[in-house]
């Protein structure tokens, strides 16, 4: 019974913990980080994987 208590207590709190201040740290953090760091990665890093990725598949078809 206490562990029941203790869930059903805990998940409305939690959950709303979680969508306010994760969706707010998610859009604001991530997304500035994303912007800036993967968009240097991908243009420094993935542009020459992706050219070779459809070099190689122009040449399994």
């Amino acid at each position: 019974m206490a562990s029941v208590y203790c869930q059903s207590s805990n998940h409305p709190i939690i959950q709303s913990f979680n969508h306010s201040i994760i969706q707010s740290f998610n859009h604001s953090i991530i997304q500035s980080f994303n912007h800036s760091i993967i968009q240097n990665f991908l243009g420094s890093t993935i542009s020459p994987l992706r050219a070779d990725a459809a070099t190689t598949a122009g040449l399994v078809r």
